[in-house]
């Protein structure tokens, strides 16, 4: 039977364990992105429209909301570019909850109904390149994270050639025109 030592392994020993442990974990480590807000709920409301192809823009009306620079759209866990982000009609309902002494994420219901009857909040993005399919979309910013909502990712527009055309951008159709129509047989 072999009899351990309570000696301390050599430096050298050491260290050597302590570079395969490292090497192991840098190995199987992946680096992802953590978004932290737990503030409060961040509801989405609609996605309009509810199908759409990579470059078009989409709505999200709900909220809480606070300003586009600390605002996030994730589809599919990537970030989509912030187009603009609107609070329509929430003047009054600011008004109310900065007189309550409640903030965006408190139940005021002192405001509630003010709130819902005049407050549309909702930010405009850009769907980012992804290929074609149903995809979570999650709204973050300083006030939280939303429950994921849902987005169908089309197939990207095509230019077919055609005058009425419209995946063009340029103002003018960009195919090549149609072949000249075969001529007759000869004999």
């Amino acid at each position: 039977m072999a009899r351990r030592s309570n000696r301390p392994l050599p430096f050298a020993r050491r260290a050597a364990l302590l570079l395969l442990a490292l090497a192991g974990l840098a190995s199987g480590c992946a680096t992802t992105a953590t978004y932290v807000a737990d503030r409060c709920d961040v509801n989405v409301l609609d996605v309009t429209p509810a199908e759409a192809a990579p470059g078009a823009e989409v709505t999200v009306v709900g909220g809480p909301l606070t300003r586009d620079w600390d605002t996030i759209v994730l589809v599919a866990g990537v970030s989509a570019t912030i187009a603009g982000l609107d609070r329509e009609g929430c003047t009054e309902c600011d008004s109310c909850r900065s007189a309550a002494s409640c903030n965006a994420c408190d139940d005021c219901d002192d405001c509630d109904a003010t709130c819902a009857a005049l407050c549309v909040e909702s930010v405009r993005f850009v769907v980012p390149e992804l290929p074609p399919g149903r995809a979570e979309l999650r709204l973050i910013n300083a006030h939280g994270g939303s429950l994921a909502a849902e987005l169908l990712v089309l197939e990207p527009a095509v230019d077919t050639g055609a005058a009425e055309d419209t995946a063009s951008d340029s103002g003018s159709d960009t195919a090549a025109p149609p072949p000249p129509a075969a001529a007759a047989e000869c004999r």
